[in-house]
């Protein structure tokens, strides 16, 4: 594999004067929802590619669509509080890693973690609040098949400095796909709440410039291990980025299976329809073009010179 060199990472990628102040004010802003309105788009859920869930009362398609956004807001949550968190950490430190990460990507990790704790509260108080609009309890959600994975990867690395390479690499895959998530989510109040779409625009707003700064770390992370006594893992930690995607993007079937048994009446046999779901050849495509902005960030680091990363890749449906 020919060697990566990175360019200079001189200019903070957050704006002039940018430090999270319009995060910060949002806390205090009230939340507007709106009869006949949904807490998600239906088209942008697993759930209702089967004809089972489109057929049921609008009643039912509105208690799952909040249910759909709390799944979101609670894996986003335990993202940022998880991968990011660590991810975070790492860059921002001085002495933890063999490799320099510039004094502006420190204070851009440092901005980071102070913006992943806003974004937390926010999304407790919105869904604390849609709970009550719609008198839902919240649901329980088990640990993502993501998290999972990230764990048993990073666990599963017997070198020290591997192990932070991993959560460096989570981090960042975490960040292209939660940015990808954000500009597929409901945007217009036609037919979603004004506090969701507004809570999906700040969001949004602070991830592009999160997204930017992780590209950068990933980019910094790459190069060095790739001139460095552990090159020869490169195939093998270039396979494991493969697992993260397919994990990230499938559709969780636990989440899924939880929320279906919410509705026991409606939705007695649950299995049929997350198979019938994780079928859908609309999912692969989803997971596909999902994937891209995360692909192209590897292609920038020739992580696909190696055929056999290409093969898993593929075989994943990433390419």
């Amino acid at each position: 594999m020919r060697r990566f060199e990175v360019r200079p990472y001189r200019k903070s990628k957050f704006p002039n004067g940018y430090d999270g102040t319009r995060m910060k004010a949002s806390v205090s802003r009230p939340l507007v929802f709106e009869p006949e309105k949904f807490a998600y788009d239906p088209e942008l859920s697993p759930l209702f590619l089967d004809r089972k869930v489109q057929g049921v009362r609008r009643e039912v398609q509105e208690r799952l669509l909040v249910c759909e956004l709390d799944r979101y807001a609670d894996f986003t949550k335990d993202l940022e509080d998880g991968p990011v968190r660590d991810g975070c950490i790492l860059a921002a430190s001085e002495d933890m890693l063999p490799f320099e990460m510039s004094g502006t990507i420190r204070q851009d990790a440092r901005q980071i973690l102070d913006d992943e704790i806003i974004h937390g509260d926010e999304a407790v108080r919105l869904m604390d609040q849609l709970h009550r609009w719609n008198d839902l309890p919240a649901i329980d959600f088990p640990s993502h098949e993501f998290m999972r994975a990230v764990g048993r990867l990073r666990d599963a690395e017997e070198e020290p400095i591997l192990k932070k390479v991993v959560s460096l690499i989570a981090a960042a895959v975490t960040e292209t796909l939660i940015t990808v998530n954000l500009r597929k989510l409901p945007m217009s109040t036609t037919t979603v709440h004004p506090a969701v779409t507004e809570y999906v625009a700040r969001h949004a707003h602070d991830e592009r410039f999160h997204n930017a700064v992780f590209r950068e770390v990933f980019k910094r992370t790459w190069s060095w291990l790739s001139r460095s006594r552990w090159k020869h893992e490169i195939p093998r930690i270039a396979k494991m980025i493969a697992e993260m995607l397919v994990s990230y993007l499938s559709p969780d079937r636990e989440a899924y299976t939880r929320i279906l048994n919410e509705f026991p009446d409606e939705f007695p046999n649950p299995d049929e329809i997350i198979d019938d779901v994780l079928r859908h050849a609309f999912v692969k495509e989803r997971i596909r073009d999902s994937s891209a902005s995360t692909v192209r960030m590897l292609r920038e680091c020739d992580i696909f010179e190696d055929d056999e990363v290409m093969r898993v890749f593929g075989q994943s449906g990433l390419l």
